[in-house]
């Protein structure tokens, strides 16, 4: 298989299967390009995109039972994506919080063991800390 079937392979798979807001930014860049520069491509987007656009134009009648499942389903799926979204902002207000906390504790009990970097002061913070942590 030569080089530019591969690329025509993969801009069709891309096209079909995946669609444009399932496509990394790579990918799509690459289709963009490639798409732009490939007759047969640029053809085949367009038929695929006719094709999807008729056939969201077809009515398709389902019965009462189905759409209320489907709607009790989707219902169920948005609530538990809401309570998702919920649970991770409190998460990261914790983190904010344990992060801002950590800094002040470190800060306060580096004033509180004078804060001079010499290394005779070090060593009598670590036995104050030693003595403190000890007690």
């Amino acid at each position: 298989m030569s080089r530019s079937n591969d690329a025509h392979d993969r801009a069709r798979q891309l096209i079909v299967l995946a669609g444009p807001e399932a496509l990394s930014q790579a990918d799509q860049t690459w289709l963009t390009t490639h798409v732009e520069t490939c007759a047969s491509c640029r053809a085949f987007t367009e038929n695929a995109r006719e094709t999807i656009h008729a056939l969201r134009g077809i009515p398709i009648a389902a019965e009462r039972s189905l759409v209320s499942t489907t709607q009790m389903t989707v219902r169920r799926r948005a609530l538990e994506l809401q309570r998702q979204r919920e649970r991770l902002w409190l998460v990261s207000i914790s983190c904010i919080a344990v992060t801002l906390f950590a800094a002040l504790t470190t800060a306060a009990m580096w004033r509180g063991f004078g804060g001079s970097a010499n290394a005779r002061s070090w060593r009598l913070r670590s036995g104050k800390l030693r003595s403190w942590f000890s007690a």
